[in-house]
């Protein structure tokens, strides 16, 4: 069975982060044109402890990740591509492209 979306995006974020805000304004723009799997984390919410030691001072980070087109699920060991800080549509799109 294939798989209905392109990409999948993690947002890693916190509360009060007017550059969160953005990206999340950014995301919302690409997902009017492309159908992706989306998730946010805060990374300062319990059990999130693994993504608050890596990324509690650099908010937001957006993690882009292929999405397997076959109906098992990989284990892939590739790193996702990751955009910091500010990033624009485009570059959000650009990094998907370079993933599929």
């Amino acid at each position: 069975m294939l798989s209905m979306y392109s990409a999948r995006l993690t947002l890693f974020t916190r509360a009060n982060c007017y550059l969160c805000d953005g990206a999340k304004l950014n995301i919302a723009k690409v997902q009017k044109k492309r159908t992706l799997e989306y998730a946010e984390v805060d990374v300062l919410a319990p059990g999130q402890e693994k993504w608050k030691k890596l990324y509690q001072y650099e908010t937001p980070v957006l993690h882009v990740e292929p999405i397997p087109q076959n109906s098992v699920k990989s284990n892939s060991l590739a790193e996702p591509k990751k955009l910091w800080h500010r990033f624009s549509p485009e570059e959000i799109e650009k990094a998907i492209n370079e993933m599929e």
